[in-house]
Parts: C-alpha cells; structure tokens; sequence
C-alpha cells in the first residue's frame, strides 16, 4: 500500500530553514518505508537548482519538481510556497523516467524495463512546451501500456513563462518535457474528475469546420480568430488570462461535456488549444463564475474526499482560479475543511484522469487520486 507523507514551506530565502521545516514534518525516520518517491510542488519563486539538489540528497530519494501557482497540504497554504508530497511504500516500487522529445511510446517502454515488476499506473507531469500534446500523450502513453490508468498535472504559471513553466529532474529545470512515474506492485488507488460547471454562454451553436490536433483553424467556415472577433468574443491584442477565462464548450444532455481552453491567438486566424478538438463538433463560448466554482468543489470534495480514509493528491486547473478572481484561497479553504487524511492540493495548467470514457487529458477540470493505506 502507498502512504502520503505531506510537508509545506514558505521560506524562500533561507534554504537551511526550508529544509529543517521539511525534515520535522515529513519524520522520515519514523514514517518513511522501503521505496519512496517525492512530488514537490513550487511556486515560481523557488528557482534555485541548487536547493532541490540539496533537498534530494538530504530526502535521499528521487525528486520530481513541478510548477504550480499554489499548493498546498495539511500543514499549510500560502501563494509563494513549496509543498513536499512523499509516496512511501513497502508493496509498491516507482520507476521513473523523462522525455524532451521522443516519442511517449518510447519514454514507457524504457522506464518499464528498470522495474522487475508490472506497472499498474502511470503518474504523469509535463510541461506545454513539449513536443506532444496532452492528448496525445494520453493515447500514446494509453495505447502502450494497456491503457493503464493515468493521473497528473501541467506545470504551470499565469501567464505562461517557458523559464517559469518547468521540472526539476534529476539535478535540472527542463522547460519542454514529459516525465512519468510507473506505479508497481500492490497498492489501490481510485481516480476522480469534475468538469467545471458553465452556466452561462456568449455565443452558441458554432461548427467547429477545420482542426488540426489542437489547433482550431476554422469555426462555421471562417478563420477562428476572425470569427470570434465578429461575434465580439475577444479582440485584437487580447491577453492571456483574458483568452484563458472563455472556454469552449461541448453540451450533451443539457449540459456541458467537454471543455476546450484557449491558450495562444495566431496572426493568420489560428487558435491554439490545451487539448486536441475534431472537426464537426458543435461548440459554444462560456463564461465560468465564481459561485459556480465554489459549489463545484463543495460537489467534488463532499462525493470523493470528505470522510474517506484514503491519502489524496487534488489538482484543479489554474483557469478556475481565474473565475474565482485569482482569490486561490478560496478553493484551497473548501479543500482543508473537508480532507482530514494526508494530503496535497496543487493547481494544474492540464489534468490528467481516467474517467468513465477511458483516460483523458481534461482542462477546467478537478481530480483526484485516493490511495488506499491499508
């Protein structure tokens, strides 16, 4: 079985302090079990390589670091922060490895071959600059393994820094890269996901008329961005956040199914998306609020978090935080309030989750995974 081991830091000048901070809370001598791996999760203001070389060999265990704009665990929460997330485990093994270019088929098959045993899910982190999309890491990765259950996160900050936006891996920050971790040997696990809820709708009833992979050339036949911008939807120079507020939508049954978030406005009309989209689909452009978000997380946490003995690993994308008014305390509130199990919350550019229809690589999204201790 796999147990959480949680520590939180806001000290960013004092590496000494950071690391007794750490130390104290984690108990390693007393908690710590036969394999062990460390998910640590950074404001961008933690930059320092050096560090988490030195936290690496003071853990002693292999450290993965991502990106976030906050994060959080049951000691604590602050925006400027480091959250340390220890798997532990005497049943379970963790087999790591990283990829700036290859193939993800690839980046699988090798870190499968350093473990004797068979994996039974893949943890994934990755940047937006790698190579491969999200999506189709998720089929790649899905297609290779047997379609083993995948769960993860997108570094991210607000707006988008390709310095900022990085993983610490084994002595470095890589910008463009995937890494994955290969969970072996026994231990259960559950997966969760929620949708964020769009109640609200600017324009309707668009056909989505020519994609390619996660670029959105073409809406009821006119360059993307062309149409949006007759519609009134964005306009010219719009910025970041700004795009990344209006989610595209899919509707099924009267509500939404899938949400597509706009990253990047080309000038020849193309729109780049977080997650691949088909032609033919019916869209619509959204406006997420802040009530909504807020009752969401109470939905999400009430239905797979409160009152369950399992150690949980929370990420919600960053684009919820957004619609809050980057007011982050307020989901991570809901989130302390009603986890009493070990713990990390992490806001996410990307989830990765295995839902009903298989794994995805969701946006605008909360999920989870649930390990059991015993």
């Amino acid at each position: 079985m796999v147990k959480l081991l949680t520590a939180h830091t806001t000290e960013v000048d004092d590496e000494l302090l950071a690391l007794e901070e750490i130390s104290q809370r984690l108990d390693l001598r007393k908690n710590r079990r036969k394999n062990s791996i460390a998910l640590i999760f950074r404001h961008k203001y933690f930059s320092n390589e050096s560090f988490f070389r030195k936290l690496e060999a003071f853990l002693s265990m292999k450290v993965i670091t991502i990106t976030t704009i906050l994060s959080s665990t049951n000691d604590a929460y602050g925006g400027i922060s480091l959250s340390v997330s220890v798997l532990t485990s005497d049943t379970a093994e963790f087999a790591t490895g990283i990829s700036e270019s290859s193939d993800p088929a690839d980046l699988y098959t090798q870190t499968a071959a350093k473990t004797a045993l068979s994996p039974k899910a893949i943890f994934v982190f990755s940047t937006i600059y790698y190579t491969f999309s999200g999506s189709e890491q998720v089929r790649i990765l899905s297609e290779t393994s047997g379609n083993l259950p995948i769960f993860g996160s997108v570094s991210c900050t607000l707006p988008h820094s390709e310095n900022d936006d990085s993983i610490y891996y084994d002595g470095t920050f890589h910008a463009g890269c995937l890494v994955i971790i290969l969970l072996c040997g026994d231990f259960k696990a559950s997966f969760s996901s929620l949708t964020s809820p769009i109640n609200k709708f600017l324009v309707r009833n668009i056909e989505v008329t020519k994609t390619e992979k996660n670029i959105l050339k073409e809406l009821d036949g006119k360059p993307a961005a062309t149409f949006l911008r007759e519609a009134g939807v964005i306009h010219d120079g719009i910025d970041a956040l700004s795009l990344l507020s209006l989610p595209l939508c899919s509707e099924k049954g009267g509500k939404v199914s899938h949400i597509w978030i706009m990253d990047t406005v080309h000038d020849n009309g193309d729109i780049v998306c977080h997650t691949d989209i088909s032609e033919g689909k019916t869209i619509s452009v959204g406006l997420m609020e802040q009530n909504h978000i807020l009752n969401s997380v109470t939905k999400f946490l009430e239905e797979n978090i409160e009152g369950k003995n399992k150690n949980f690993i929370i990420f919600s994308c960053a684009v919820r935080s957004i619609a809050l008014g980057f007011n982050y305390d307020a989901e991570v509130a809901f989130v302390s309030q009603k986890t009493n199990t070990p713990y990390l919350f992490a806001y996410s550019g990307g989830e990765y989750c295995p839902t009903s229809h298989g794994n995805n690589f969701l946006t605008a999204s909360i999920v989870s995974c649930g390990f059991e201790e015993s």
